[in-house]
């Protein structure tokens, strides 16, 4: 192939090119082969109360705010104010509304069988760029064996696809690589890493793709089960008009303060919102990127990416966008939280969060100029959308915040009268602050809705098979868990308004590889980084004690202040602290199958 190379003592299959067209994003595209998605009419319900849930949540908490404002006539300044709280509590009511349309629907349904047809062809691709050799390879290795004593119709490849560049890492690789031959590994570099990651599979799929029917694309830190791989195939296999089928990858491995906080947060919340979210998608659900599957002649046929802007810039967060353009083509996108034994590791501490945040933060802000696109399903464009508004809210919310502290600092609240004469609520209509503190609470409760909706079914989930010390030790957690999101999200809010701005004013950055790993974290390096952060919160201290900043405000303030030690905190070991039910299961340890059984294995290959 063209611009790749084949590392020494490697073996790649036979060529089985296959064309993978640009599109043109100024006209719409139907793919002639794509038999359409079936449609399921509970998905439409699902998806009016859903919205008209969140419309009616977002109408009740502003009707709150119009009632604080509204007596003694409105000013400019408290009109904005109030434009600004109506996008934020939209933004927060959705998940609200997602939450409690899967307490409605109850236990998620069967997975789909294969059927009589034949079994698929699937690749799994494990793109890879100056990465964690021996870890990477020690997946691999896992998924192989594993894949070796697996049976049945479908039929796996994989292929370890390295854009790696530095000779030591190349080296590594090789040598790595040398003993999985024997296990049908196929591994390639290539000489010059062209587009990055979508460059990398997008070549594959020119080179090898004609030969298979579907393909997985993993992470480097990412990984299926043969169940879930199986699982993924027949559901492609039952749906002719299914382009893509996305699983909900749950995180392992945490060790330190805030990879065990993520891992927890995502165990318990994470899948109560991908249920809701598959619940009002349907088959026009969006990708990650990574533990999916993807039939490959839909993707060939419908998702090449053009470059975009007056500089030609590439598409960054591509796999948004490869999901809008598949289900623009007619091929119906799936969220399918049935299937277990999907994973993923997490960043560590909250600076490696934060670092991944901005690399995010640009490619889903370039989706903004891609709104316009003709041909678009109207949910492919609120993911779009979705996905950059969620960086757009850390500056709004800080903006939300400077206005309310500006507005506090101000002359007196209006006279409310919205109860007229009645005595038995003038208390009311003649205290603002209780307007104001009926507001607070209620955004708070909107925002830890789904947390404590998905708690909840948890703790109904324990009680049915584990001990009342299990079910106060999860409570516990959940508390816990709430105490320090709430102090690390103002934190991220800076963080995030920092990414928006310097992508916004085209600040230069590099795409490195994630760091996945606990490394230590000396705590004036995180001064270092999070001094605009605590420069915020001294100042913040300072309004506090002179009476200019309101009370409610103080964790924020305290939170902000104690950026730094809270940063250096995320980093340390947690050992027993937010402990998932379900732990690591379905993620065997690499030395789970015996040398024998690998030599048996590879023997009946």
């Amino acid at each position: 192939m063209k611009g790749a190379e084949t590392a020494s003592g490697s073996t790649m299959p036979p060529p089985a090119p296959l064309a993978f067209p640009v599109q043109d994003l100024s006209q719409a595209f139907r793919d002639p082969a794509a038999p359409g998605p079936t449609r399921r009419a509970a998905t439409g319900l699902w998806r009016t109360s859903v919205f008209g849930g969140a419309l009616g949540l977002t109408l009740a908490l502003l009707a709150v705010g119009f009632h604080w404002f509204s007596g003694g006539g409105w000013t400019a300044a408290e009109g904005m104010l109030l434009a600004m709280t109506a996008m934020t509590l939209g933004w927060i009511a959705l998940p609200f509304a997602s939450a409690a349309a899967v307490i409605a629907a109850g236990p998620p349904t069967a997975l789909p069988t294969r059927g009589s047809g034949p079994g698929l062809r699937v690749a799994i691709l494990v793109p890879i760029h100056e990465e964690d050799v021996a870890a990477v390879f020690a997946i691999v290795t896992r998924l192989a064996q594993r894949l070796a004593l697996t049976s049945g119709a479908h039929r796996f490849q994989i292929f370890v696809l390295s854009d790696s560049q530095e000779p030591e890492t190349v080296a590594a690789e090789s040598a790595a690589y040398a003993p999985l031959a024997a296990l049908g590994v196929h591994y390639r570099r290539r000489a010059r890493n062209a587009d990055r990651k979508a460059g990398n599979i997008a070549e594959w799929v020119r080179g090898w793709g004609a030969a298979h029917d579907a393909m997985v694309p993993l992470d480097a830190d990412s990984h299926m089960t043969p169940a879930a791989l199986i699982a993924l195939a027949d559901a492609l296999a039952a749906e002719p008009g299914v382009g893509l089928i996305q699983t909900q990858p749950r995180l392992i491995r945490a060790q330190s303060v805030f990879g065990r906080l993520q891992q927890f947060s995502a165990a318990i919340y994470g899948l109560v919102l991908f249920r809701g979210m598959a619940l009002w998608s349907g088959n026009a659900a969006n990708y990650w990127g990574h533990n999916a599957i993807i039939r490959v002649r839909a993707f060939a046929a419908s998702a090449g990416l053009p470059r975009v802007g007056r500089r030609r810039r590439l598409i960054m967060s591509h796999d948004f966008v490869e999901a809008a353009l598949m289900r623009r083509a007619g091929w119906g996108v799936r969220l399918m939280p049935e299937i277990d034994g999907s994973f993923e590791e997490c960043p560590q501490t909250l600076i490696g969060f934060a670092l991944r945040d901005r690399r995010w933060c640009r490619g889903n802000l370039q989706h903004l100029r891609l709104l316009a696109v003709p041909g678009l399903h109207p949910l492919s464009r609120l993911h779009l959308l979705h996905g950059a508004i969620g960086y757009l809210m850390s500056p709004l919310w800080l903006a939300l915040l400077v206005a309310w502290i500006v507005h506090s600092a101000g002359a007196p609240m209006p006279e409310i009268g919205f109860f007229g004469d009645d005595p038995r609520y003038r208390i009311v209509a003649e205290r603002p602050e209780v307007w104001s503190l009926g507001l607070m609470v209620a955004i708070y409760a909107t925002l830890l809705g789904p947390k404590l909706m998905a708690s909840v079914a948890m703790l109904v989930r324990l009680g049915r098979s584990e001990r009342p010390s299990s079910r106060l030790r999860f409570a516990g957690n959940v508390a816990l868990e709430i105490a320090a999101a709430m102090a690390y999200a103002p934190i991220m809010m800076v963080q995030q308004s920092k990414a928006v701005v310097a992508a916004l004013v085209g600040a230069s950055s590099t795409w490195a590889p994630q760091q996945r790993g606990r490394s230590g974290q000396a705590l004036l390096g995180a001064l270092r980084f999070h001094w605009l952060e605590t420069g915020l919160g001294l100042a913040g201290i300072a309004a506090l004690a002179t009476g200019t900043l309101s009370p409610w405000l103080a964790p924020v303030v305290a939170s902000l202040a104690m950026a730094a030690p809270l940063s250096w905190l995320s980093a340390r070991p947690a050992p027993g602290v937010w402990q998932v039910p379900d732990g690591d299961a379905g993620y065997p340890p690499a030395s789970s199958i015996s040398p024998s059984t690998q030599s048996s294995a590879i023997s009946a290959q």
